[in-house]
Order: C-alpha cells, then sequence, then structure tokens
C-alpha cells in the first residue's frame, strides 16, 4: 500500500510539473506490458477545468475504449484536476508498446490527443 500511494504520489507529481512547464491541460504518459498490477503506468491526458474536469475524464475514457478498443483505462480525480492513466506496467520496457500506440493514436477526427503520453511511477 506505501509503495502503491508513493508512486501515485510522484506520477500526480509529474503530471504538475509537466502542467506548469506549459503542457497546459494535455498530458499523455505510454506504456506496454500491460498487467493487473505493476509500479508504472501511461499518462494520457490531465484535465484542469475546475468545473468540468470530471465530465471531461470520464467522456475522454469512454470514448477512447469505444473508439481505440484500448482496455485498462482508468481515472484518477483530485480537487481540481482529473488524470487519464492506461494500464499497469511492471517495468518501463514493459511500457514502451502502448506508449508508442498512445502517441501515435489519432482521434476520429484526425486530432492526435496522446502525443505527449509519458510513463510515470
Amino acid at each position: 500500500m506505501k509503495t502503491t500511494v508513493h508512486a501515485f504520489l510522484l506520477a500526480a507529481g509529474a503530471a504538475m510539473v509537466l502542467q506548469l512547464a506549459g503542457c497546459n491541460d494535455r498530458l499523455a504518459l505510454e506504456s506496454s506490458g500491460q498487467g493487473d498490477e505493476g509500479d508504472h503506468t501511461i499518462l494520457l491526458y490531465v484535465l484542469s477545468d475546475p468545473a468540468t474536469h470530471i465530465e471531461q475524464a470520464k467522456y475522454y475514457k469512454q470514448a477512447t475504449e469505444k473508439d481505440a478498443d484500448w482496455k485498462g483505462l482508468f481515472i484518477v480525480h483530485k480537487a481540481d484536476y482529473s488524470s487519464l492513466y492506461w494500464g499497469r506496467y511492471k517495468t518501463l520496457q514493459a511500457a514502451q508498446v502502448n506508449l508508442e500506440k498512445a502517441k501515435g493514436y489519432r482521434t476520429p477526427v484526425g486530432v492526435p490527443i496522446f502525443a505527449k503520453a509519458i510513463v510515470v511511477p
């Protein structure tokens, strides 16, 4: 449990640093070797509008599951933002296949929405 909390805090911190560095509310993470357990995940997107981030995150998750047919997407909600993640991976190398898929993914109208995806602890 302590490791999971620590990993989440690192991931949330990484997302906030990237956002403050000018990535706005479009952050992404990618990886492969997807499984039920692991120390890494792919951060796909961070939504930061305090009024709509929860609904937007749910929409992005559902739309991506439907269009890309990806399994293992999950959302973490905080007070001012929500983050969309993909999978849990035992190693960084295990995440690489899905990271490339995420970075190359285009919405049905051609938008590379997860181009800034990253693997986080």
